[in-house]
């Protein structure tokens, strides 16, 4: 089993990044993700939460909007965030991660 988030970096303050989460399951009956999107502080997604089920070995995929606040620090280039997820009603901790690029002038 797959989790991941995509990403499109890079992102300048102030502004949104489209993104994705994928879900690949990978034995052979139906399973079921249920996500949360860690974020940094101020950060929001919309949606920031999900459940996604795939038949087996099935891809299924959700789009999210990631916004970054206006007064976001580019002193630090990179800005990682996780999604803690919930398989099938087991708590896999936070599974996956993505990283944006940020820049003042982008």
């Amino acid at each position: 089993m797959y989790s991941c988030i995509r990403t499109s970096p890079p992102a300048a303050p102030g502004g949104e990044v489209r993104m994705q989460v994928w879900f690949e399951n990978i034995w052979d009956e139906p399973a079921t993700l249920e996500y949360s999107l860690v974020l940094p502080r101020g950060w929001t997604a919309a949606p920031d939460h999900g459940r996604m089920t795939a038949a087996p070995k099935e891809k299924v995929v959700l789009d999210f909007v990631l916004r970054i606040p206006d007064d976001q620090s580019t002193k630090y280039r990179r800005q990682a965030f996780t999604l803690d997820a919930t398989v099938d009603g087991r708590d896999m901790g936070q599974l996956a991660e993505a990283v944006v690029e940020l820049g003042a002038e982008l």
